[in-house]
């Protein structure tokens, strides 16, 4: 019996593969979406460098690239050259005039666990003001890096 059953699983299997439907995953119609979410979007020489900050988080040291595309629009890319030991390390922007250290205003635009670069589009309104480095098990934030005006190339720590 338990060799029968063998059987027909795998024929069960080769007749599965072979009926699959052969349908591409996303469609042509989707490819807008994608480039308006900022995804997929490789074409970076559209984009001008505005200015960097490099900042020391739980002993690894993050460095702030703030790039600006014709339109206006600003790219912040964030690479931090070690995996930050630290639990789930989110990424908020507060604004200019907002000297506190308190995030019930800041916005939160994503999260920095892992080793590798992270990169985000920001709204216009977003061109001022600080990128904080938070842990969620910490009130306060673990690094405040201001965002570059043009030109400026300064380490923060």
């Amino acid at each position: 019996m338990l060799t029968v059953l063998t059987v027909l699983l795998a024929l069960m299997a080769v007749a599965a593969l072979q009926k699959r439907p052969l349908k591409p995953i996303s469609k042509s119609s989707v490819k807008p979406l994608y480039e308006t979410l900022g995804f997929g979007n490789s074409n970076t020489s559209d984009l001008h460098p505005i200015g960097q900050h490099v900042a020391n988080v739980a002993d690894t040291s993050v460095r702030m690239n703030l790039l600006s595309s014709k339109d206006g629009i600003y790219l912040l890319v964030l690479t931090p050259s070690t995996e930050l030991k630290t639990t789930d390390p989110l990424v908020y922007w507060q604004a200019e005039d907002d000297k506190s250290t308190n995030l019930n205003k800041a916005k939160l635009i994503g999260s920095l666990a892992g080793s590798g670069r992270r990169s985000w589009w920001l709204h216009p309104s977003m061109n001022k003001g600080s990128v904080l480095i938070v842990s969620p098990g910490i009130a306060t934030p673990m690094a405040a890096m201001p965002l570059p005006k043009a030109g400026e190339q300064e380490d923060q720590s």
